[in-house]
């Protein structure tokens, strides 16, 4: 009998730290395109996007996000689509902070070069990149964002420590698992 009451704690422990899918922390949650949009830029095909991103966990979740640029935070698994803003008056990274189960919405345009046609459609998966800030400091996030700009990490000048600059950390990779909604208008 003392066996058996030793046994269940064990078990109770076991399966308090044992995490389910359920418990992933966060996820893209769903993913709307529309074809009519007011999004508008030259030589290029435009659509709507609608998306949320949640906290599927049980932890409260914080993350950098570009205030307007989210095309360096998102990305699709097509190279000529990428995210693009039209009113961009300050741009910088944010934090935002997720409870167990609340959401973070994001619209904005996106474009493609070619018009994607219904099998790229059917195909287009987007991705999540996820500065964890306990993981990346404000300097980590800002580094990497202006390396994928571009411009050399000696020119930005935010560092008071020389050795975040030698650090090479990648953020986790949050790809959408849900297919991507097209619609001819979003409501």
């Amino acid at each position: 009998m003392k066996k058996i009451i030793l046994f269940i704690p064990i078990i109770l422990i076991f399966v308090s730290c044992h995490k389910t899918d359920k418990d992933k922390g966060l996820i893209i949650h769903s993913v709307i395109i529309s074809e009519n949009t007011e999004c508008h830029l030259d030589r290029f095909n435009t659509y709507s996007i609608n998306l949320k991103l949640k906290n599927n966990g049980v932890d409260t979740i914080r993350f950098w996000i570009m205030d307007y640029t989210k095309g360096l935070n998102f990305f699709f698994n097509k190279n000529d689509v990428s995210f693009y803003y039209l009113k961009c008056i300050r741009d910088g990274p944010i934090i935002i902070t997720l409870e167990p189960k609340q959401e973070y919405k994001v619209d904005g345009c996106i474009f493609s070069k070619n018009r994607l046609t219904q099998n790229e459609k059917s195909n287009l998966s987007i991705g999540f990149k996820f500065y964890d800030i306990r993981k990346f400091k404000q300097i980590d996030f800002i580094n990497d964002v202006f390396e994928k700009l571009y411009l050399s990490t000696d020119s930005v000048l935010f560092t008071e420590n020389e050795d975040t600059l030698n650090v090479k950390s990648y953020p986790d990779t949050i790809w959408n698992n849900k297919k991507i909604k097209f619609v001819s208008k979003i409501n």
